[in-house]
């Protein structure tokens, strides 16, 4: 079978498929056989009484019925599953939904919800289980047919041993791949030929869509009978050669209609382009055309069939000087120009592709007309304003050049010869050589004049172009041709050696800045961890001791309005007591200090993420040794919690996961969540744009331990943000030989 998407084949995920053995299916027909002889064939089965199956078509049928049903759309699968195990739930039989594309277990089960309201009470009941593919047939990685059937059995017994009166199953089979296909069709035989000896209902979906019609020929073969849609109504197939070509001509129906769908959707890709397409014969007689022809020519599309695209647009009753069609003609290859319209100043790009019959005659075209006339006017405005640019460049105050391809420099303003006196034009100085004092030509990777050159765009660098300590801005803009050719580049160059110096210092208290907030974080740890002791050695202690001797004086009091007066101080001092463990741990959490950062993690994110805001949480530990420095575990817990916090507040996460795991050196922690997620790349330029807070704070404290961050995260798709941090460094006794 085949991805129902995309149409390529789709693995079993995990494990390699494994070889169908039909022996090995057929040696386990007796083994069930006799299996269920030691018990005796079930009395409804052998009485043949009739189960209601909830589909109308097929109305009441007996214990051991194994039948197919092929299916086309999503909708398909609903219209005859959710009756059908509506009915099984009603009359007290055992349910089994195993679910693939396109109907998914969660889909299923709402599918099924809104037919069987109590259906929570059926599931509770474990009257019924809504699984995955790869929960039932692939469970080891790769479909194993012998488990499966057992499986059946197993749970046909189960039920039955549970007062259910037998099993009712449904199987989607759009995970089978084709080298399963024959494993699968023997397993499917096997099953026809010992179904009758279980109170046991079987229907199996196929999409007609991924089948060929050898293989519906084998799913036919291997049921009862088949259910299919034929004209809009349901309709039974039985093995039979009548029915067999009925299931053909269906095939070849749902072909047609997929041909004609095929169609459709063509015509309206073809309508929906916005440049003018045609087909046309040789002579230049346009066939056919999409929508946009009537806004080219005025016309509607009647008249413009049968018209030569000369008459239409140019007016002329032969091919105009320079047409692409005359010119593909000849070549034999795709032609293209650049046209006026006549009388007007819009202006076309016309591309002509050959098409060909099946010997390679050239027989007709395609005929692509783009209007251009916005990119025509541009090309316009670009040459005045090179114009303007030659008559300003001796009144503008910075250093300006004009550059050719070969990096000469052609011409240049007053301040330009100032800065560089050296220069002579007469010379046809190289660009590099002039402006580097030695000449430097490894500048050829950063220089913005050669960028401009090779992708018209304008560029800009800042570098020191002369020995004197200077710093300069050197910007680069392309000159254009009418083709769009770059023919030469005004260079602009700025002197900025006091913002150069400005910076240098910005950067510098900076920098000192980011490295003092590692150690202000950890002042105030350790503060917070100070206050945290004496609360907790103190304050709480004296609290506690206090709330016991209060309660033994309560008890020893025989006054009742006194005790209680009492009960009500203790209370107080219980409550008092609570909520300087509570301060305690939140200035400073002594599992951190006590059990280690793992324990202090998983004891954060089950009391404060899962306990206070109802957000199901799951930690992973490695177990591995990870030895950390003092300040590398402090910071590390600190933005563990931030990202927790993080998670909380914005995310609308119902999962959350943390998993801990030593990596040579490092530690990494990985925290996951299934929220709303956000687009990371906009978020590193909204927090630089912002001064680098949340996320980017703890990735610039992360690198001031050596370490580093991680984000993975899309709109809609969850967050998974790594934090990775060196481990303590373990001494090595290296020795010394005496």
């Amino acid at each position: 079978m085949r991805d129902s998407k995309s149409g390529r084949k789709r693995p079993i995920e995990g494990v390699e498929g494994v070889r169908p053995r039909k022996g090995k299916l057929e040696s386990l027909r007796p083994t069930i056989t006799t299996h269920k002889k030691a018990k005796g064939v079930p009395a409804a089965v052998k009485e043949g009484k009739l189960r209601k199956t909830g589909i109308d078509v097929l109305g009441e049928v007996g214990w051991g019925t194994h039948f197919c049903l092929f299916y086309h759309t999503r909708q398909d699968l609903i219209d005859i599953l959710v009756p059908y195990f509506k009915a099984g739930l009603e009359n007290n039989e055992f349910c089994m939904w195993v679910t693939s594309e396109p109907l998914k277990a969660d889909d299923a089960k709402r599918s099924l919800k809104r037919a069987v309201r109590n259906l929570d009470d059926y599931i509770k009941k474990g009257q019924i289980e809504i699984l995955d593919y790869s929960d039932w047939y692939t469970k080891t990685g790769a479909f194993e047919a012998d488990e499966v059937l057992l499986g059946y059995v197993e749970k046909h017994d189960e039920a039955l041993r549970k007062g259910f009166d037998g099993l009712r199953v449904s199987g989607n089979t759009l995970w089978l791949e084709k080298k399963d296909w024959k494993k699968f069709a023997d397993y499917e035989a096997v099953i026809n030929g010992v179904i009758g000896k279980y109170k046991m209902l079987i229907i199996c979906t196929y999409s007609l869509e991924q089948c060929e019609a050898s293989e519906i020929l084998d799913v036919e073969h291997n049921h009862q009978f088949a259910l299919i849609k034929w004209k809009g109504d349901w309709k039974i197939l039985e093995s039979s050669d009548r029915n067999q070509i009925e299931a053909r001509l269906a095939e070849q129906t749902m072909i047609a209609e997929a041909l004609e769908h095929s169609k459709k959707e063509w015509v309206n890709t073809f309508n929906a382009m916005s440049d003018w397409v045609c087909m046309m014969d040789l002579r230049g007689r346009i066939l056919r055309t999409n929508l946009v022809g009537e806004e080219f020519t005025g016309k509607p599309l009647d008249e413009i069939i049968g018209q030569s695209c000369c008459r239409l647009v140019h007016g002329s009753e032969k091919h105009i000087p320079g047409c692409p069609l005359l010119k593909m003609c000849e070549t034999g290859q795709r032609a293209s120009a650049e046209l006026q319209v006549p009388d007007t100043d819009q202006w076309m790009m016309v591309t002509t592709d050959p098409v060909t019959d099946e010997e390679g005659e050239i027989i007709g075209a395609v005929h692509i007309t783009r209007d251009i006339t916005e990119r025509k006017r541009a090309e316009k405005l670009i040459r005045e304003s090179e114009q303007r640019l030659k008559n300003y460049i001796d009144s503008i105050a910075m250093g300006i050049s004009i550059v050719s391809p070969e990096m000469e420099i052609l011409d240049m303003n007053e301040i330009f010869k100032e800065w560089f006196p050296k220069i002579d034009l007469k010379k046809k100085p190289k660009c590099y050589k002039s402006f580097y004092h030695p000449p430097r030509k490894e500048i050829c990777s950063y220089c913005p004049t050669i960028k401009t050159f090779e992708d018209g765009k304008i560029h800009s660098s800042e570098t020191d172009l002369n020995v004197d300590g200077n710093y300069y801005l050197v910007s680069a803009a392309p000159l254009k041709d009418e083709t769009g050719r770059v023919t030469a580049v005004i260079e602009t160059v700025q002197n900025i050696t006091e913002r150069k110096k400005a910076e240098e210092a910005l950067l510098q208290y900076h920098s000192e800045l980011k490295s003092l907030t590692p150690r202000l974080i950890l002042a105030e740890e350790r503060e917070r961890r100070r206050i945290a002791v004496k609360l907790h050695d103190r304050i709480s202690q004296s609290l506690t001791i206090s709330k016991l001797e209060l309660d033994e004086l309560r008890s020893s009091v025989p006054a009742k309005g006194f005790a209680k007066k009492l009960k009500g101080v203790c209370n107080s001092l219980g409550q008092a007591i609570a909520d300087t463990r509570s301060l305690t741990s939140d200035l400073s959490s002594p599992i951190l200090y006590e059990l280690g950062f793992e324990a202090a993690v998983a004891g954060w994110l089950s009391e404060q993420i899962e306990k206070k805001h109802g957000i199901t949480t799951n930690f992973e530990d490695d177990n591995q040794p990870k030895p950390l420095d003092d300040d590398v575990r402090v910071l590390l817990f600190r933005d563990v919690r931030e990202l927790l916090i993080n998670v909380v507040k914005h995310a609308h996460a119902k999962k959350i996961k943390v998993s801990i795991a030593r990596a040579g050196g490092d530690i990494e922690v990985r925290v996951e969540d299934d929220g709303c997620g956000f687009d990371a790349k906009e978020a590193v330029v909204k927090a630089v744009k912002a001064g680098g807070f949340g996320l980017f704070s703890i990735k610039g404290r992360l690198e001031e331990l050596g370490g580093h961050l991680e984000i993975e995260s899309e709109a809609g798709c969850g967050t998974k943000v790594t934090l990775i941090a060196p481990l303590k460094q373990e001494k090595v006794d290296i020795g010394v030989e005496k």
